[in-house]
């Protein structure tokens, strides 16, 4: 007998529809609970989301655009998989926009803007404390778009959102990984001292950015490969 599709809703909010169904295909993906070369049926979904046709449509448009989903010509939409050299170009690509991104934010902080940034360093340091995984990805995704929010670079940032997001993968297999968890604490510390000393290095600023995603992608690697998640 054939199962229900069974998707996990994510906790944050969605702002309409299209982008609802977005978010719940993509966290569910994440989620390992839709695997490479899984078929996305318009029918399942449309009956799933209790819509039409034309959103589940524009939604897969929208996956295919985020590199989790594979458009086929008379087949249908498929989970794309992934691979490691996929990642690896995705966090080396995102290394450099997010490194130029902080050097071009740092003086444009506000003391508001530095007060956002501290509050997310120590809701990290708590949640490490505390074990709670889910907080500390919030708290990371929200450190990183604050900065590069502040860069005031629409390219780098119109680049970064264009990115297929191989870095998320990090933020939901980080699972209870407490090494991966406290590595990047202390490098989001340092990050967060260079914001604070604009007399610095922009040079170490931006090297401090890149070793941080770099060191992610190697993790990633390895932790996908522990799941049997890399495409070979």
């Amino acid at each position: 007998m054939k199962q229900p599709l069974r998707l996990t809703v994510p906790a944050f909010k969605s702002h309409g529809l299209v982008d609802q169904i977005c978010n719940v295909l993509t966290h569910s993906i994440l989620m390992g609970e839709l695997t490479g070369g899984v078929q996305l049926k318009e029918l399942e979904l449309q009956n799933y989301f209790k819509t039409s046709r034309s959103p589940i449509r524009e939604a897969l448009r929208e996956m295919e655009k985020r590199g989790l989903v594979a458009l086929k010509p008379r087949r249908g939409a498929f989970v794309k998989a992934v691979t490691a050299e996929e990642i690896g170009q995705s966090f080396k690509t995102r290394a450099v926009l997010e490194g130029l991104a902080a050097c071009e934010a740092r003086d444009r902080l506000t003391a508001e803007d530095l007060q956002t940034l501290e509050t997310q360093l120590d809701i990290m340091r708590v949640a490490v404390r505390e074990k709670d995984v889910e907080t500390y990805k919030r708290s990371v995704y929200l450190f990183h778009r604050t900065f590069i929010r502040c860069s005031n670079n629409r390219a780098v940032i119109s680049c970064l959102k264009s990115l297929p997001v191989y870095i998320m993968w990090r933020r939901f297999l980080v699972k209870d990984d407490s090494e991966e968890m406290v590595y990047s604490v202390r490098q989001h510390e340092k990050i967060m001292q260079l914001f604070l000393d604009r007399s610095g290095s922009m040079d170490e600023l931006e090297k401090a950015v890149r070793e941080l995603l770099e060191s992610s992608a190697r993790r990633l690697n390895r932790n996908l490969e522990r799941e049997n998640m890399l495409d070979q």
